[in-house]
């Protein structure tokens, strides 16, 4: 899948629930999904911004947890935190790259779609 054809489908789940319950295919190898977010303190919906996306992926069929800091999106930084192997495998190498190379446009999209949904489940 192209980044343009994700974004649409990203971009047509409307509801907050539904897209923290999906798991996204970007393509044969790798599939993600959110976890959890952490978000700054906040008055009004408006003031949302969260800082920390808890991620998980499917990478070559071996489950895969990670984190990404808001400051690395604002920052175009592909660098992940905490990335964890949900078994013993031998692809958390490959994995990290992939993550930071070939899916950090995606991934990024996905945390940006995922912020935006967040802020309109409060507004509701």
């Amino acid at each position: 899948m192209n980044l343009e054809t994700f974004k649409t489908a990203i971009n047509k789940e409307v509801e907050h629930l539904d897209f923290m319950m999906s798991r996204y295919q970007i393509d044969e190898h790798f599939s993600i999904k959110a976890n959890d977010a952490h978000h700054n303190e906040w008055e009004t919906p408006d003031d949302i911004k969260i800082k920390q996306f808890d991620l998980s992926a499917t990478f070559y069929g071996q489950d895969f947890d990670f984190v990404l800091l808001r400051e690395r999106i604002d920052n175009d930084l592909a660098s992940f935190s905490y990335i964890e192997a949900l078994n013993e495998n031998k692809l958390m190498e490959s994995f990290s790259e992939a993550i930071e190379d070939d899916y950090w446009e995606f991934i990024k999209s996905f945390c940006l779609r995922w912020e935006e949904l967040e802020i309109l489940d409060y507004q509701d």
